[in-house]
């Protein structure tokens, strides 16, 4: 299973330490960090390197994060000092539908706006130093059981714009709008013999 670890460079509460236990925690259950770039990392170098380099740096740094995002089985974000960055990053991880695991030090909660999302994907912990490893070890394994099986499908033109438009309006991504159908269609026909035709809808 492949994990991605993010975060902020300007966390100022020990974030190295942090990460590098985060990165420890993954490889001891036997899982792989697909990106260490948290790892060993200077918030100031980090800064000035994308500083200096300006429009190209920013645009390599947003490609290998969308990579790392769709790459990834589960994705774990350490939030305790939010930022704009980060917030997109966790939005796009439930977009796609990704366990996503966000991490803060107890008693510094700034998830005002997370704790407010609907989504069965999501799982915020609150951890301090000596809880880190178990924290990060409990997260994974909820991460784990809500994790999909992915599979692709064609549909026609007609029933993308419908759904595109009916997800939408229920302010969900495209997959959890599918998944819920699926639910309530398993609930009304539990009793029943399904019968589905496509190409009624067509």
């Amino acid at each position: 299973m492949r994990i991605f670890v993010s975060g902020s460079h300007r966390n100022q509460y020990d974030s190295q330490n942090v990460f590098d236990r985060i990165y420890e925690v993954v490889e001891e259950l036997g899982y792989e960090n697909i990106d260490t770039s948290m790892f060993n990392v200077n918030a100031d170098l980090f800064h000035e390197r994308m500083n200096k380099l300006g429009k190209q740096a920013a645009i390599e740094h947003f490609s290998r994060i969308n990579t790392c995002l769709k790459a990834s089985d589960i994705n774990i974000f350490e939030c305790t000092v939010p930022s704009v960055g980060l917030g997109y990053q966790i939005n796009k991880s439930l977009e796609l539908s990704k366990p996503t695991i966000l991490l803060y030090i107890h008693d510094i909660n700034p998830f005002v706006f997370f704790t407010g999302l609907d989504d069965e994907k999501l799982i915020i912990k609150e951890y301090n130093d000596k809880t880190l490893k178990k924290t990060v070890r409990d997260g994974i394994e909820i991460a784990r059981q809500k994790r999909d099986k992915r599979f692709s499908f064609f549909i026609s033109p007609k029933l993308l714009e419908y759904l595109e438009t009916a997800s939408t309006n229920d302010g969900a991504t495209k997959s959890k709008f599918i998944r819920s159908l699926i639910i309530n269609h398993m609930w009304e026909n539990r009793n029943k013999k399904p019968v589905i035709s496509e190409a009624s809808a067509q």
